[in-house]
């Protein structure tokens, strides 16, 4: 019985059939007919990944929204990277924990998008825990004008003789504690510096991609071919016509190949952290609307934020903040 079930879902996936199962977030019960609203879900959470949000930010934003997963449940970060990872989000089958071709549903996301997701979330780098999630906009970004180093956020004090002690939230440089800021009035500035530049006529420019162009029919043909030669060629190890050493060797390359083309789709699509900014009529409303990793995705992707030693004393105007001693490079 558990051989016959077994050559019963070979030869669904071979036909590109749902297994059945748990509804999938996106589609009815039957696994082959779209949610409308649950596929923009889905596009909207690819375009917030590669725009540089994060899978909690993500994952809150649609708690706040009541959006449910499909059995009902509350999203969660890892919930929704394991739906974000899903083969069938592009219309590919998964059998035995691999790709199996092509499904007979309709993808909510193009092939390229999906990989692009994958890559972000599989990328060993945003492999983080509770206590090293960024919380301000500068941290890790911000670099010190007198060693090149990333600032860290930390806290401050005054220490005037007599004075009741006051603290404040700082950035101070990572490999020494030779330069601190006051991080709000660094942020603050940063983030009026970004509004500035977002409103002026040449904006509309920033939604160039800088990356060189991927041929993504290209890749998709690769990938075509170099599975359909694996499956050649373990249908003729099967039959005896290739015994296992020739098998590896001529296997090899065509792996590699699939490979190749796997990883240039999953390089072929970055959206622009910029592009949902630009042309907005309440341009401030829509900054704050940002989760903070969107927020420094934009950051990231605009300037090079440089903090210098503060000039001392009181600055023209009659404060005390200095804001020639945030140098700010536009990329």
């Amino acid at each position: 019985m558990v051989e016959r079930q077994k050559r019963k879902r070979d030869e669904m996936a071979q036909k590109g059939q749902h297994f059945g199962g748990r509804r999938p977030f996106g589609w009815e019960t039957d696994g082959m007919t779209p949610v409308d609203d649950e596929f923009e879900l889905i596009r909207e959470a690819a375009q917030a990944i590669l725009a540089g949000a994060s899978l909690r930010s993500l994952a809150a934003g649609w708690m706040a929204r009541g959006i449910k997963t499909s059995t009902g449940g509350d999203w969660t970060a890892t919930e929704a990277k394991r739906m974000l990872l899903r083969p069938r989000n592009a219309g590919i089958i998964k059998h035995r924990g691999k790709e199996a071709g092509a499904a007979l549903w309709d993808g909510a996301l193009d092939e390229a998008t999906w990989r692009s997701v994958c890559a972000i979330l599989t990328d060993p780098s945003r492999r983080i825990t509770p206590g090293n999630v960024r919380k301000f906009l500068g941290s890790g970004l911000y670099l010190c004008g007198v060693c090149g180093q990333t600032m860290r956020a930390a806290t401050s004090n005054s220490r005037n003789p007599g004075a009741e002690t006051h603290f404040w939230g700082a950035y101070r440089c990572r490999s020494l504690k030779h330069l601190s800021r006051q991080r709000e009035l660094v942020d603050d500035h940063v983030q009026l510096m970004i509004l500035e530049r977002l409103s002026r006529d040449d904006a509309a420019d920033l939604l160039a991609q800088r990356e060189d162009p991927v041929d993504v029919r290209g890749a998709q043909t690769d990938m075509r071919a170099a599975r359909q030669t694996l499956d050649e060629l373990a249908s003729a190890l099967g039959r005896g016509a290739l015994d296992m050493r020739s098998w590896q060797v001529a296997s090899e390359a065509a792996r590699a190949r699939l490979a190749a083309a796997e990883g240039a789709l999953s390089r072929a699509v970055k959206v622009n952290p910029v592009a949902g900014l630009v042309g907005t009529v309440d341009l401030e409303a829509a900054w704050n609307e940002l989760g903070l990793s969107r927020q420094r995705a934009v950051v990231a992707y605009l300037m090079t934020v440089t903090l210098l030693p503060a000039r001392k004393g009181r600055q023209p105007g009659g404060g005390y903040w200095d804001p020639t001693s945030v140098r700010i490079e536009w990329k």
